[in-house]
């Protein structure tokens, strides 16, 4: 990139160096250095190889529910992650979220540079999350995730970890109500197991007099 001028060069430098410094994290694309060599400021970066999340759904790719939830919480992971650092994202959107070949997701802080961790990453969040339901392939989205979208879209969430944490508490329900569900058909079929015993004992008894 070449330099126009100086303070915008030393923001670029500034503002790069920082990003670097989150390390390597294995939901975020890693940025190795940022610099400058013959008039010329650079970032050096993680090549992720595979699409885009943006060229999955443009593509018709319908996601399971399992698959939704799994890469708003790689989202999450890597934003609350950037913001413990100090450092907001401002562009969360799909085609910033890589799909590894192998399956995994990553955010890719592309090229806004902004370090600022006041931004509305939850909102974006919130966003990413709607468009990733629309492209559901289940009949009905659960009312409890188009809550967790309202909420975030409505910026009730202050910091991306509440749509984490919300998400956690939507898959503990679920569980919840699926034990309960496999508790009271077991249940049920005990129950039929000891009316047919009942029976069985009170034919044999029967049986006994009558002989």
């Amino acid at each position: 990139k070449p330099d126009q001028n100086e303070a915008r060069r030393e923001q670029f430098l500034r503002e790069g160096k920082r990003l670097a410094a989150l390390g390597k994290h294995e939901k975020i694309t890693t940025i190795y250095a940022a610099d400058q060599e013959n008039g010329f400021s650079y970032i050096a970066m993680e090549l992720v190889r595979g699409d885009d999340l943006e060229e999955a759904i443009n593509s018709g790719k319908k996601f399971s529910l399992d698959e939704v939830l799994k890469i708003v919480t790689s989202v999450v992971e890597a934003v609350s992650y950037s913001h413990s650092k100090g450092i907001g994202h401002h562009d969360v959107k799909p085609d910033n979220v890589k799909i590894r070949n192998e399956g995994s997701y990553v955010l890719d802080f592309g090229d806004r540079l902004s370090v600022d961790a006041n931004c509305n990453d939850s909102f974006s969040i919130g966003k990413l999350f709607e468009k990733l339901l629309n492209n559901c392939d289940v009949h009905k989205v659960p009312s409890g995730l188009e809550e967790i979208v309202k909420k975030a879209t409505n910026l009730e969430y202050s910091e991306p970890y509440e749509i984490g944490d919300a998400i956690i508490s939507y898959r503990k329900q679920i569980n919840r109500r699926r034990f309960l569900r496999v508790a009271g058909a077991a249940g049920a079929l005990a129950g039929l197991g000891y009316f047919a015993k009942r029976h069985l004992d009170y034919q044999q008894s029967i049986e006994k007099v009558v002989n």
